[in-house]
């Protein structure tokens, strides 16, 4: 099997995807009859860094400028003449050109009446300024819509509660944030069965810890454990009393991604939310620059992988992944000193999880370059012993055995790679060729 076999697939399969952070060419639209008012908006989010803002007196001429201009976020008064904000609202999410673009509106004290505030939540509005506003508002709520734009695709929640007064609250809460679709769920086998059928849609997993069948716990352990649903943000809900320290201990082990205690209000969710969602957002950079590391690895742009895996380390320093990534890499440069760093790499990766069959492939394969065929034998062999079901592995004993002239040894191990893997074509090649 090729070295970067498994990095080509996973590069393959990865996701990539960018942050809500500022970013210059993003092009604003800023909707209000009052110039005086849609200048203030204008000078503040030129003050933030954005180039591109373009401006509409009402909401007939916004859609005139939508149309004929790439918008990336509308910030919109709610009461002007020829359309007012609600009706532009409404104009663009019935639109599948629109719909997209987050849209926050600013209103005045006295326009937030309740029937105003459920009409604009019911289209989705990505945020509230009321006014008069700081720059600084007005700064959060576009970091908060960009945010939830980023989410968009997978905009859904699970409630996962065996009691359906807390799962039907928490439920009126999500709406209020403007999450939709909603999935319910009365116990932990019905959230995992839930999570599965709906996949591509849940953001996120809230869930109770005390329930029948299957507790929050063992629903998280499940999740964290599946290949597919394991990376879903999940958000532990428990009551005051229930918060020992062998299940903070055990949700931790398990990956949890947040708590909510109970009782909690509105704003304790927004919180618990924004911060699942940052944490999502960060790990898909992570997993971008993953990712784009791994290319660079397959094309030989070995000094691109160093930088890109490093970006990684610099923000997770135990990220096994860029790691191995780092030492492939660096092993590549061909220098004694890149050399020895790679080996001290991948020996912290194995320290760090015993069972990633990658690192042991690559500890071994740069023994093997540096003409020391035993030592790389001996750690295949110790990565055997953590990872028994490792094709990879058994392959990689079977080829290096063969070339010591240990015949008998080595078949044993590609028919043992073959079992794993019967379309392991390198191994049949190999088995074929003796």
């Amino acid at each position: 099997m090729s070295r970067f076999k498994s990095l080509i697939a996973r590069a393959k399969a990865a996701l990539s995807r960018s942050g809500g952070s500022v970013n210059p060419g993003r092009v604003f639209l800023v909707v209000d009859d009052d110039p005086g008012a849609r200048q203030t908006v204008v000078d503040y989010l030129e003050s933030f860094g954005y180039k591109r803002v373009l401006q509409a007196a009402n909401g007939l001429q916004a859609m005139e400028i939508l149309e004929a201009e790439p918008i990336d976020l509308v910030v919109s008064d709610w009461a002007m003449p020829d359309a007012d904000g609600l009706q532009l609202l409404k104009a663009l999410k019935l639109d599948p050109r629109f719909k997209h673009i987050p849209f926050i509106m600013v209103t005045s004290p006295v326009s937030q009446e309740r029937s105003k505030v459920e009409n604009a939540a019911a289209l989705k509005v990505d945020g509230y300024i009321m006014k008069p506003f700081r720059s600084n508002v007005l700064r959060e709520k576009i970091g908060q819509a960009i945010a939830m734009a980023n989410l968009r695709g997978r905009t859904g929640v699970l409630v996962v509660d065996d009691e359906k007064a807390t799962r039907e609250m928490i439920v009126e809460y999500l709406k209020a944030l403007n999450f939709v679709p909603i999935f319910e769920a009365g116990d932990g086998s019905e959230g995992f069965a839930a999570l599965q059928l709906h996949v591509n849609e849940i953001a996120f997993v809230i869930s109770d810890w005390e329930m029948p069948k299957m507790a929050g716990i063992d629903l998280l352990r499940r999740i964290r454990g599946d290949a597919v649903l394991g990376p879903t943000p999940f958000i532990m809900v428990t009551s005051q009393t229930s918060v020992e320290r062998m299940k903070v201990e055990q949700a931790l082990h398990a990956d949890v991604d947040n708590y909510l205690l109970k009782p909690f209000r509105i704003d304790d969710l927004r919180k618990k939310v924004e911060q699942v969602t940052e944490k999502a957002k960060a790990q898909a950079l992570i997993e971008r620059d993953l990712t784009q590391g791994e290319e660079c690895l397959v094309l030989s742009k070995f000094e691109g992988a160093i930088k890109l895996f490093q970006g990684v380390l610099d923000s997770d320093a135990q990220n096994v992944r860029a790691l191995v990534g780092m030492g492939v890499a660096l092993r590549n440069l061909g220098t004694e000193k890149a050399i020895h760093k790679s080996l001290a790499l991948f020996r912290k990766a194995l320290v760090l999880n015993p069972q990633y069959d990658e690192a042991y492939v690559e500890l071994a394969l740069t023994f093997e370059d540096a003409k020391t065929a035993d030592q790389a034998i001996t750690v295949l062999r110790e990565g055997l012993r953590n990872c028994v079901l490792s094709e990879k592995l058994h392959f990689q004993l079977g080829r290096l055995l063969l070339i010591k002239g240990m015949q008998q040894e080595g078949l044993a191990e590609l028919y043992k790679a073959l079992e794993i893997d019967p379309e392991f074509e390198e191994a049949q090649q190999l088995i074929a060729g003796k």
